[in-house]
């Protein structure tokens, strides 16, 4: 799947638990200033984990990681093609 597939599902996701819509987010700025709080963040990664079966509940994510969803949406294709290398 690629970046662009994640960050679109990824947006849609975002936009659910945050009641607004995706032409109102940015998805380069940070989960904050997308108005994500820190419950909503969880919702988020459960449906990742629902969605691509990245499981990031426990840990392995970096500040890097979670940035922004663009910087997210990256992280998820990077497990998910190092999965398929596997």
């Amino acid at each position: 799947m690629t970046e662009e597939k994640i960050l679109e599902s990824l947006l849609d996701e975002i936009a659910v638990v945050t009641q607004t819509t995706t032409a109102e987010l940015l998805p380069d700025a940070s989960f904050n200033s997308n108005n994500v709080n820190s419950l909503e963040f969880i919702e988020i990664l459960l449906f990742i984990k629902q969605q691509w079966g990245c499981d990031f509940i426990l840990g392995g994510l970096n500040p890097v990681d979670v940035a922004s969803p663009v910087a997210l949406s990256c992280r998820i294709a990077s497990e998910l093609n190092g999965a398929e290398k596997s």
